[in-house]
């Protein structure tokens, strides 16, 4: 299976998650429910609360051609529901750690 069938893989696990941390274990807040549910509306594959609960960060995996929408939709919604302006910045994923020998 190739990279992205893998990412589209985690859309469903990461939506089981914000649904659990939001409603059975009540760790999210709104500004992190209306940032990974404007992520998903604007194309993201997945999205969800991360960090330490209570106002950790919202993660999103998303095209990069989609980054300036997604900056914009979020910034957009942040500010209709009368909350502060997010800090939003992007990152890659890398292979992760390996064992050196």
């Amino acid at each position: 299976m190739d990279s992205l069938g893998r990412i589209v893989k985690i859309g469903p696990i990461f939506e089981a998650s914000r649904v659990l941390m939001q409603g059975d274990f009540e760790i999210s807040i709104p500004e992190l429910d209306l940032a990974a549910q404007t992520a998903l509306k604007t194309g993201a594959i997945a999205s969800r609360m991360t960090g330490g609960g209570f106002g950790g960060a919202a993660i999103a995996a998303i095209n990069k051609d989609l980054l300036p929408s997604l900056e914009r939709a979020v910034k957009a919604a942040f500010t209709g529901a009368g909350f502060g302006l997010p800090n939003v910045f992007t990152v890659s994923a890398s292979a992760g750690a390996t064992r050196e020998s």
